[in-house]
This record gives C-alpha cells, structure tokens and sequence, in this order.
C-alpha cells in the first residue's frame, strides 16, 4: 500500500510541472547600485486581495507559479528601502510573464510608497504557443459583446457570421475546444462583462489540452475584489432602430470575512462575486435588405379560404398573390430572442498556502427562428408563415470546483539549499466541473400539448 500511494504522489507532483505553468517571475534590485536585494518581501495581490506572496533568493529573483491570468498589483518591500508597488500588471495565460523591480534607498524617499504603471514588454519570452490574449480592458473597448466575435479578432480565426461558430485555421468549427477556468465546457458561455482575460490558442498547444485538431478558447473569469463594490448597466435602441435590443445587468462583489492583522490591516479569507444579465431582442439577426411578409388581412383571407375554384378546378390561394398583397418591414418578424445569465463565485483562502474556489453559472435563452434557413422554402415560410415560427428553449447548468496547494513557497531553485525544505516552487490542483443543458424544440402555438400536434381541423 505505501508503495502505490509513493508512486500516486511521485506522479502527482511530477504531473504538476509538466505542462507550461502561468508564472510571474523576476528580480529586485538597488536602483542607485544594481545590486541584488536579498530576501525582500514580494507581494502579489488580485483586485486588492493578497493573492500570495514570496521572498527574493540569494540573486535577488523571486518566481510564482500556478497564477490565474488577469491583472495584478506587486508590492516589494524591504528593510532599509522604500516599498514599491507595480499597478496593472498583466499576467498572460500559459506563459512565463517577466517583471523586474528596482527599489530606492529610504535615505532617498522616507515613509512613502513609490507607485508605478506596468508595461506591457515588447518581446515575450518563453513564448511556444501561437494565437493572441484579450483582456477585460480591451473587451470594454471593442465593439461586441458577443465572445466567438472577440474571439474572432485573432489572426487565423474565421465565422460566417458575426457570433457564429468559430474555425480556427480552415478547422470545422466543431474542432474549437473552450474552457471557463481550466474545465472543459460546452453550451452557452458567461457575458462578456465577467471575462478577466480571454486565450486564443491557435497553434503550439501545450500537453494539458490534449488531442485538439483545432484552437483553444480559454476564459478566466473575474474574482471577488477586497472592498464592496458593484454596478449596473442597461442600454437600449429601441428609440433609434426598429430591431429592440435591450440589455440590462448588474454585478456585485466584496468580502464575506475578513482576518484583522498585527498592523490593523484586513486580509479577505472568503470573498463573493455575482453577476446577471437579461438580453431582449425583437430581431436577434437583422439583415442589410428589407423584408417582405403578407399583410393581415391578406393572410386572414388566405386562412378563410386557402382553395379557390376557377372553371370548375381547384387551386391554391396564395398562387395569386400579388405585390399589393406584401408589405417591406424593417425587421425579420417573429424573431424574437430572450437570454437569462446569472454567475456566482467563490473564492476562499484556507492558509498562506491552500486556496479554494467555487464557481457556478446558469442560463436560460428562449429563441423564435424561421426553420430550415438555408433551404429554398425559407422565402416563402417568411412571407406567409413566420406567425408559426417555432420556439426553443436552452438551459446550461454548470458549476466548476478547484482546491489548490503550493507546496514550499514561491522560492526559486537556487535557493533550495538555503531553505533547507524538501519541496519548493511546487503545487497541485484538484479541480472537478460539472456541466448539464437541456434543450426543447415547441411548436410556438401547441408547445408541450403533443395531442394538438397533427390536428387539422373540422371540414
């Protein structure tokens, strides 16, 4: 027994390097001197909660490892040095992110905090994958909200149509994996608005996805951040276009526990985030062209009387229709589309160590479609029958659970001897999803009356 359970960790830890790990990584030193700082205090932390922290070694670098992209703050201190803190620094999934600090001397700068903007380095290093990194900032600024036509921004990707299936490379569309926080998913994805930083893999993916013939779209999704905060959007055209796109949303987020330390500050133990979202469209695809329908009271005539006899045959009604018998409206009707998102996370920090996140999300969409829009019955289905458009409903059920462990601090490896520990600069995930969708497919009128189905009528 002792020795299955030696060779389950052996594997487990050895499992845990190899694949390419999100890391940070770089040195501090004397700005005046160059020299290495020596076992200064690193502090990483993630919408203003302590993510994790480390010491410089004996060259002055310091390495995190197994890090969720995003945004981060660094914080440097040392005895001797004024504290320095480096804002919006951009953590790129899958890659060994690089951040050098230079700390000033406190005979030069007393009892202040030096604050500085990250810049983004024009050369990545250790970059082996091909494809492009969004993040939520740049998501704000683009002029989408949907997440295939952000991704769609990358070079190689392609879609029919804005929001339709992604190809990646001259790949079926059905060869693009997704992932929401490290787990494998399927169905409708988040909002956009609860994306922290979105991957697109085109090329050189790395062993942890497997067999992928196509690209990888990975999705990080936002944390709890250390104070209270919240906000609400809505926007609408239905005063300057005749389509009705409505949106409106909310997120909140802050702490549910705090721990008060020596020096009066608050460390977030467990902390909340929630977000939902309603989207109303009366035309979830407008089109460039006018469309053509019957008007009422032609279709109410056809309804009344779909035969008509001349010289003793008979023959169908709406073969004699004419131009004054149609009407150009501005938008497809019958298409109206609903969607319903509503997310939840959790994330709590056992120890200095041990981290713990929950995840969950729910959405519902009813949609009104013409059916079979590629096929040649599609005109005649939208002149004449687009009030029997049929209805579907989507519902996804989803929920992700992820328990980390760092194992020896974030020490780098020259300086394993000088710690003296077994282990250091190592960690395991155990991370679990689950994932449920149901879908339904209704005759807008009958819906679930399955006997009403195939009736006819009286003659």
């Amino acid at each position: 027994m002792a020795r299955y359970l030696l060779l389950f960790f052996s594997l487990l830890i050895a499992g845990a390097g190899a694949h390419a790990q999100t890391t940070l990584q770089g040195s501090v030193k004397d700005q005046e001197t160059g020299e290495p700082i020596l076992f200064g205090s690193v502090a990483l932390y993630k919408n203003g909660v302590l993510s994790t922290g480390t010491e410089t070694d004996f060259d002055g670098n310091y390495n995190f490892t197994e890090l969720d992209p995003g945004t981060y703050e660094v914080e440097v201190s040392y005895v001797g040095y004024a504290k320095q803190r480096v804002t919006g620094v951009k953590v790129l999934a899958g890659k060994a992110n690089k951040l050098d600090i230079e700390l000033t001397p406190a005979g030069v700068v007393l009892d202040e905090v030096v604050v500085t903007e990250y810049r983004v380095p024009l050369v990545e290093q250790d970059n082996t994958t091909q494809g492009a990194v969004i993040t939520s900032d740049q998501i704000k600024n683009l002029p989408t909200r949907n997440i295939n036509a952000l991704a769609a921004t990358t070079a190689g990707l392609a879609s029919a149509d804005e929001g339709d299936n992604i190809s990646i490379r001259g790949s079926r569309d059905n060869a693009t994996d997704y992932y929401i926080d490290g787990i494998r998913v399927q169905g409708n994805l988040i909002p956009e608005s609860e994306i922290d930083q979105l991957q697109v893999i085109t090329g050189g993916i790395e062993a942890q996805y497997g067999d992928v013939t196509g690209g990888i779209i990975s999705i990080t999704t936002k944390g709890p951040s250390s104070q209270f905060s919240g906000g609400i959007e809505a926007e609408t055209s239905r005063f300057t276009d005749p389509f009705n796109q409505s949106l409106v949303g909310f997120n909140l987020s802050g702490p549910i526990f705090q721990r008060t330390e020596a020096d009066g500050s608050k460390t977030s133990i467990l902390g909340f985030r929630v977000a939902g979202r309603l989207t109303d469209q009366l035309d979830d695809d407008p089109t460039a062209v006018n469309v053509y329908r019957i008007k009422d009271q032609s279709l109410a005539q056809l309804e009344a009387n779909p035969i008509i006899e001349l010289g003793g045959n008979q023959f169908v009604a709406a073969d004699f229709l004419t131009n004054e018998d149609v009407e150009a409206i501005d938008y497809q009707p019958f298409e109206d589309y609903q969607r319903y998102d509503l997310t939840a996370k959790l994330d709590a920090r056992l120890s200095e160590a041990i981290d713990v996140t929950f995840t969950g999300a729910f959405n519902r969409e009813e949609n009104r479609f013409t059916p079979n829009e590629d096929s040649r019955t599609l005109a005649n289905w939208r002149v004449l029958n687009s009030h029997n458009n049929p209805i579907e409903f989507d519902r996804t059920f989803r929920g992700n659970f992820r328990f980390r462990h760092r194992l020896g601090g974030g020490a780098t490896e020259e300086d394993r001897a000088s710690k003296g520990a077994l282990i250091q600069n190592a960690s395991y995930t155990l991370q679990f999803g689950y994932e449920k969708e149901l879908y339904d497919h209704y005759d807008f009128n009958h819906e679930e009356n399955w006997f009403n189905y195939g009736y006819i009528g009286r003659f």
